[in-house]
């Protein structure tokens, strides 16, 4: 079968049907809702088809029948199926009320009998006489209290449909009926206005005392009717008859009880009229709930750091609630807060046994205790009714100081950088007004703020910051006798909370109109009225804060501000009368003509100053100063067919020049200047006037020329100007070559033109090639040509200028090859003059010769020499006697033989190269080392030199005595072409080359007597 579709719960029928009361029995039905029917919802379709109502008739579900009466319960269709074959109905007796129905096994339900079906009106029968005879098995003294559920089965289309709704049904087949017998209960609480239902499950907690209206089988207000509170007592208590409504009446904890709550069964009891039978109602279980306590709490408040909070005071943390409960309830209760006046309530939350609430910020609290019996308990602090006020700011407040001087310069404190001309660190002017406000937003704007100052050295503590139309304001004024110096001010803001911030500022206020005395030096101008030299002047202060710089002199030319600049002076202390004396002059930064000085002095904090003590302005009188040293600037030129041409410095011209002199740019010679042409550097000749705003002066001839420019105020400068004119034609003299460290020249002049130049024989070494011109060097007159050469093979050289390359300086070096061979080497050269002229057209040019050109010979072939010496004992001793040496060129294969060596020369260790004097013959030659004279005392000298007398050479040569050399002995080689045999700067093939060549004999000699 599928699973259960369940109907919407039902509704509690009215109390007022319990009140039917029929002869025989009380049949009262109630519908009472089971179970929420959680996560499946009900198919309202199923419902409309399905659905069906419980008709008990007069029987009321609940209420006890007795003996034989039965109860007839209907079941009535509202679907649109009346058939029995279609629908069948059946129903379940349940001892307690079902929650679940899936827990109820499918047998457990009983088909009603088609015969108890009305196909026609579709309406099902159950009488309960059946099921209550099989259950009590027809027998007395027992009680049958069973809950009766109902379905309906479509088995056609697999659906079943349960009802959600019980008929409670009670029969008590105990004894025969009595006429004393409680048949009927009724039960209300606040003083009549609630029904109170004793026989439900889960009765309800009333918080006033509950009437127990009872009646029995025979109205005899003569019966005895009682009951009992088991769990508290064993009293029974009587009931009252009330002849109004004929009922028996009791009050259950009335006003007279010393018991404020009870919650537990209630037994009723009725007796004949002689109180000698008793019968209890066992009809079913009544229960009664009652609390008339109230929920009584304390609450105590502490801040977040766990202080205490008082009420009406400020907290700058969360406030924390404990509300600890002080009379426990039967009935339990709620513990609830309201933030709305009581508007909504909010159930509070729990920790350890405590209820407890945090207010985050400010606010009005309520708190309650509700007991489940409606009894409500409100609490309060000291000042408010049922309420609690938290004050929060957490907010810390931020203090912001401003301070303006009497001129509304906003002033900083000391050690701040302003950020415009519009502040100023650390000084005001005559008065200094803060201005406190917070800047921070609070986050309750009731929450109190105070401003407070106090400042060092003066006051002890902090104390309230005055107002100004409520805005905190302070204001602190100097004066010409007392300056405030260096004052440090404490400012703070604290709020209710405690919360503070604090700002120091230190500052210092000085007043306006303070006394200077002006001094001006003597003025002596020239008899044009001018000065050229600086003004002393002078200004003397008193000292009101001490320490360098504390006033600043600026100065202008009056009605010029542009002009205005400060002034350095040097600061000297007046111990005597307390004062500072600033010097400084005017000098060339003001420049007049006929105009006046003004200054004026500034304090620290920016007081103006224009008068002196006496009111007169700080100026000087009239006065002509040009301080300037005139500036010239030179450049010379040279003029031809219409053209300018500017020579460079020291540069040659081939016409005229014209000296251009002006006044440098950047100059102002505000008295005018003059300018003189002078005889030499010392003496004056004439006036040159001016031409367009400059000086120009021409010449012909090179020379120096002086000028001298006198401004107006007589400070004047010399400028001496170089010419150099040349304007003869250039004549090449010829050419000198000389090998490099020889002076001797090798030229041949022409064997066939005379340009045309040769050197004599081969060389090897580099050659330095000299030009013998007329623009060369002469006297004082530098050199002012240039060379341009050309290396041409073959006959000619070609006439094509633009082929040759411009030499450096005034020589030429020819360098020899590095490859061993011999060759000739051809060369051009073209020599032009560095004068310079424009032609006709406005053209520069310079005047040249016609091409020459040199032919040399070189020879740098390797070779190497053989020495053959004679005398040297073979086994390394000392040799006694002049040693032999035999030096021939070396006749080894691959040697070249065809050249001629014209000296031999020889080493002695590191020393220099020395010419050996035998003469060369067929390139041998002999030479005899003699060794070097050495004496060991002066009596060997003096013997040595008067061993010879006369001109007996041979005597002489043999008289040698006292020679010796113990070392290495070098040769070497030098042929026709200069080139030696031992030429170490030659190439690494050369070099493996020569040191066949380079012969070194290590030798012992000792010439003794």
């Amino acid at each position: 079968m599928n699973k259960a579709i369940f109907s919407k719960l039902a509704q509690f029928l009215s109390i007022a049907i319990i009140l039917a009361i029929l002869a025989g029995f009380v049949a009262v039905f109630a519908v009472t809702p089971t179970f929420s029917a959680g996560a499946e919802e009900v198919d309202a379709l199923l419902e409309a088809k399905y659905d069906f109502t419980i008709d008990s008739g007069s029987d009321a579900s609940g209420v006890c029948n007795f003996g034989t009466d039965y109860a007839e319960i209907k079941l009535v269709s509202n679907g649109t199926y009346t058939s029995y074959s279609t629908l069948q109905y059946y129903y379940l007796e349940a001892d307690a009320v079902v929650t679940d129905f899936g827990t109820v096994e499918a047998n457990d339900w009983v088909k009603i009998s088609s015969d108890n079906y009305d196909t026609t009106t579709g309406v099902a029968t159950l009488t309960t006489y059946a099921m209550i005879d099989a259950e009590l098995n027809i027998t007395l003294n027992t009680i049958y209290n069973k809950y009766l559920y109902f379905k309906v089965v479509n088995e056609a289309e697999g659906v079943e449909y349960i009802k959600n709704a019980y008929f409670n049904l009670v029969h008590d087949r105990t004894m025969n009926s009595s006429d004393y017998d409680i048949v009927e209960i009724i039960a209300t609480y606040n003083g009549g206005a609630n029904a109170y239902n004793l026989a439900s499950l889960t009765p309800n907690w009333v918080a006033s005392p509950i009437t127990i209206s009872v009646k029995t089988r025979t109205n005899n207000p003569e019966h005895r009717v009682y009951y009992q509170l088991p769990g508290l007592n064993s009293e029974k208590i009587n009931f009252k008859y009330n002849t109004t409504t004929e009922y028996f009446e009791a009050v259950i904890l009335g006003e007279d009880s010393q018991q404020v709550s009870y919650s537990g069964i209630v037994s009723l009891y009725g007796n004949n009229v002689s109180n000698t039978d008793e019968r209890e109602y066992k009809a079913k279980e009544l229960k009664v709930y009652i609390d008339k306590e109230s929920p009584v709490f304390s609450v105590a408040a502490r801040k977040a750091n766990g202080d205490e909070y008082a009420a009406n005071s400020w907290s700058n943390t969360d406030i924390t609630y404990r509300i600890t409960p002080i009379t426990e309830v039967l009935s339990g209760a709620k513990y609830q807060y309201s933030t709305d006046g009581g508007a909504t309530w909010t159930g509070l939350d729990v920790s350890g046994a405590f209820y407890v609430y945090t207010a985050t910020e400010t606010m009005t609290l309520q708190f309650r205790a509700v007991s489940n019996a409606g009894v409500t308990y409100n609490a309060g602090d000291e000042d408010n009714v049922n309420s609690y006020v938290a004050q929060i700011d957490k907010v810390k407040p931020v203090l912001n100081v401003s301070a303006v001087d009497a001129g509304g310069i906003k002033i900083l404190s000391v050690g701040s950088t302003a950020g415009s001309s519009s502040e100023r660190v650390g000084y005001a002017s005559d008065t200094l007004t803060f201005t406190l406000i917070n800047s921070a937003t609070q986050d309750d704007a009731n929450n109190p703020i105070s401003f407070e100052y106090y400042i060092e050295g003066i006051d002890t503590s902090f104390k309230a910051v005055p107002t100004d139309n409520n805005v905190p304001k302070l204001v602190e004024t100097a004066t010409l006798e007392k300056s405030i110096i260096d004052r440090v001010y404490h400012f703070r803001v604290v709020s209710g909370t405690g919360a503070s911030d604090e700002v120091v500022f230190t500052a210092s206020v000085l007043r306006n109109g303070y006394p200077v005395v002006m001094q001006l030096g003597e003025i002596a101008p020239n008899s044009a009225g001018w000065l050229n030299s600086s003004i002393p002047v002078s200004f003397t202060m008193p000292i009101r804060i001490g320490g360098a710089g504390e006033y600043e002199v600026r100065a202008y030319i009056t009605g010029e501000t542009t002009t205005e600049k400060t002034l350095t002076v040097k600061e000297t202390v007046n111990d005597t009368d307390n004062t500072v004396t600033y010097s400084s002059s005017i000098d060339k930064h003001f420049e007049t003509n006929g105009g006046t000085i003004s200054f004026y002095v500034v304090d620290k904090a920016k007081n103006r100053v224009e008068v002196d003590k006496d009111a007169v302005a700080l100026r000087t009188p009239a006065i002509k100063l040009d301080m300037t040293t005139p500036s010239v600037d030179v450049v010379t030129t040279i003029t031809g067919g219409g053209s300018i041409f500017e020579l460079a410095e020291n540069e040659w011209a081939a016409s005229r020049v014209t000296i251009n002199m002006s006044i440098t740019e950047d100059v102002e010679i505000i008295s005018g200047i003059t300018c003189w042409t002078m005889l030499d550097a010392n003496t004056r000749k004439d006036i040159l006037a001016p031409t367009a705003g400059k000086f120009v002066y021409t010449v012909d001839a090179s020379g120096v020329y002086y000028f001298e420019f006198v401004s107006g105020s007589g400070l004047s400068i010399t400028k001496a100007v170089t010419v150099n004119i040349d304007d003869s034609d250039i004549v090449l003299e010829g050419l000198e070559a000389n090998v490099e460290g020889s002076e001797e020249s090798l030229i041949d002049k022409g064997m066939s033109t005379d340009e045309d130049f040769f050197l004599t024989g081969s060389v090897a070494n580099d050659v330095i090639i000299s030009f013998l011109n007329s623009h060369g060097a002469n006297g004082d007159v530098p050199a002012h040509f240039e060379y341009y050469y050309l290396e041409f093979f073959g006959a000619e050289p070609t006439a094509n200028e633009s082929a040759y390359t411009l030499g450096t300086g005034t020589t030429f070096r020819v360098e020899m090859p590095e490859d061993g061979t011999r060759g000739t080497k051809k060369y051009a050269f073209i020599i032009k003059s560095k004068a310079k002229y424009l032609d006709d057209g406005g053209n520069l040019v310079v005047k040249k010769t016609l091409p020459v050109t040199i032919t040399i010979n070189y020879d740098v072939r390797v070779y190497g020499i053989e020495v053959s010496p004679s005398g040297i004992p073979s086994d390394g001793s000392w040799a006694s006697d002049w040693i032999e040496f035999t030096l021939n060129l070396e006749q080894q294969s691959g040697v070249v033989s065809d050249i001629t060596i014209e000296k031999y020369q020889y080493k002695l260790g590191n020393g220099e190269w020395i010419d050996i004097d035998s003469s060369v013959v067929n390139n041998e030659a002999i030479f005899i080392f003699k060794g070097l004279k050495y004496y060991y005392n002066d009596d060997e000298k003096f013997d040595d030199q008067n061993s010879v007398s006369g001109d007996d050479t041979i005597n002489a040569i043999n008289a040698k005595k006292y020679s010796s050399y113990n070392g290495e002995i070098r040769f070497r080689a030098i042929n026709t072409a200069g080139f030696p045999a031992t030429n170490l700067a030659l190439s690494t093939l050369r070099w493996i080359l020569l040191r066949l060549a380079h012969f070194t004999q290590l030798i012992k000699l000792q010439v003794k007597s």
